[in-house]
């Protein structure tokens, strides 16, 4: 593959070409995909040169620009394109989803990041069958992730540890658990991770050994339920399958928890609970890039 290709999912899931190599081409490079500058609140310190910083940083929205060049075997069939090009890639869309901007990079990586379209620019002409203009994108995202999810499925352990790979479904004698596992974020930056805990398994605690911050939740499951919990999101949710019902259980997290990230390398999570019969672990995570 030679150079930048260039994607819009629409908020339907529908795929579009930006430059297609047909009619449309990256005219000179590509704007905003670099690592975003950071912010942060400062505070001057008296007898000192200088300031220090105060909590974490932040960033401005990302802006994205595409310098695009386009052509058509005719006036008309250019001018055609290009409205079908308007509609597909209108800001007015009206649908109230999540639109993504997909980078397939030179050396075939497939990157992703939710943005919107906040403008495509009048078509300077150059020729009667050949234009210019920029499509921009705004996303909140500091960093860009990977198309698909890392995911880890671990067995409950017993106090001997973990089993892999894992045979679903597991099927152990209740025992209290205390295990250990790694996990490897082969990122740039810290990544939020999915952990739903399936099965038997009373009173789930999992703490990130690499960070030192823990997530307990008291809550008895049966063979059939799950928990699960949503670091990103700050949600807590337990299914109940007899009753057929999903429910908040935030409020059964314990006072010392709280919602925490894969740090950027290997993460080693350690694994407690007051019991299980059976059951699994599934951690998903995305890995997550500065730039694209």
């Amino acid at each position: 593959m030679s150079g930048y290709r260039f994607f819009h999912i629409d908020e339907e899931g529908t795929e579009y070409a930006i430059n297609d190599q047909q009619n449309v081409y990256l005219r000179y490079g590509k704007q905003g995909f670099d690592a975003i500058r950071a912010s942060a609140e400062m505070r001057r310190v008296p007898y000192t040169d200088g300031a220090e910083r105060l909590g974490r940083i932040y960033h401005a929205p990302r802006r994205l620009g595409l310098p695009l060049m386009v052509k058509g075997d005719s006036q008309s069939e250019l001018v055609a394109f290009m409205r079908t090009f308007r509609r597909r890639f209108s800001p007015y869309k009206g649908s109230s989803g999540t639109s993504y901007l997909k980078i397939l990079t030179p050396d075939d990586v497939d990157l992703r990041i939710a943005a919107w379209v906040t403008q495509l620019s009048d078509l300077e002409m150059d020729g009667p069958c050949f234009g210019k203009f920029t499509l921009e994108y705004q996303a909140e995202a500091a960093t860009f992730r990977a198309a698909s999810t890392e995911t880890e499925t671990l067995a409950l352990p017993s106090s001997a540890g973990f089993s892999i790979p894992l045979t679903i479904p597991a099927s152990l004698a209740s025992a209290a658990v205390d295990g250990y596992v790694s996990i490897s974020n082969d990122g740039d930056v810290e990544s939020w991770p999915v952990i739903r805990i399936t099965g038997a398994c009373d009173n789930p605690s999992i703490t990130n050994d690499t960070t030192g911050l823990v997530m307990a939740v008291t809550q008895t499951q049966d063979a059939d339920d799950y928990i699960e919990i949503d670091m990103e999101n700050a949600t807590i949710q337990h299914w109940d399958n007899s009753g057929s019902s999903l429910s908040n259980i935030i409020d059964n997290m314990s006072a010392a928890s709280e919602f925490w990230p894969l740090e950027r390398g290997v993460n080693t999570l350690h694994i407690e609970a007051d019991s299980a019969v059976n059951g699994s672990i599934v951690v998903t995570y995305y890995e997550r890039f500065l730039s694209a």
